[in-house]
């Protein structure tokens, strides 16, 4: 039971579509693709989404059409992150193995990538006012990327058990 549920309570997503007529209700749609996913990320305009699970790829969806595209591949473990960029071009998705992988969203193809082997990224978010990524690993090291995915700034946390950014 609990195999078959955490796969649907992580994509049952509430798709709010605008009507001609005047019913403007919410719709419920069941979205699949993943066997099992980690995270989702809405893009800055609320068109698209993007999704990350254990099977190692990235979707690209379409919310209106409640659709995805081809999944999206380059990870080598189970992606753990994935964040927008505020330019609403690009999307960044993370790996439990050490990769971080920046997309364009209109070729959805990997256009940057940092690895470090072992670094067990975990959490990831981006900061539209200094046009950074920040990523946590495992291990609690906090790294800054430019758009690039240059490492700008790193530095280990104090306090061994850091499992989110904000």
């Amino acid at each position: 039971m609990k195999k078959l549920f955490l796969p649907l309570l992580f994509f049952l997503q509430f798709l709010i579509t605008e009507s001609q007529t005047t019913n403007t209700n919410p719709v419920l749609t069941l979205q699949t693709g993943h066997s099992a996913n980690f995270r989702v990320a809405f893009s800055p305009d609320g068109k698209n989404m993007v999704t990350g699970g254990t099977d190692k790829f990235v979707l690209y969806w379409d919310v209106k059409k409640g659709k995805h595209y081809e999944p999206l591949h380059g990870h080598t473990g189970a992606v753990t992150d994935v964040v927008w960029d505020s330019d609403n071009e690009h999307f960044y998705s993370c790996d439990y193995i050490g990769r971080i992988i920046k997309w364009n969203k209109n070729t959805r193809k990997s256009v940057a990538e940092f690895f470090k082997l072992d670094s067990s990224f975990i959490r990831m978010t981006f900061v539209p006012d200094k046009n950074w990524l920040v990523a946590v690993s495992k291990d609690s090291m906090v790294r800054v990327f430019d758009r690039k995915l240059n490492v700008i700034k790193k530095k280990k946390l104090a306090d061994a058990s850091a499992i989110s950014v904000a």
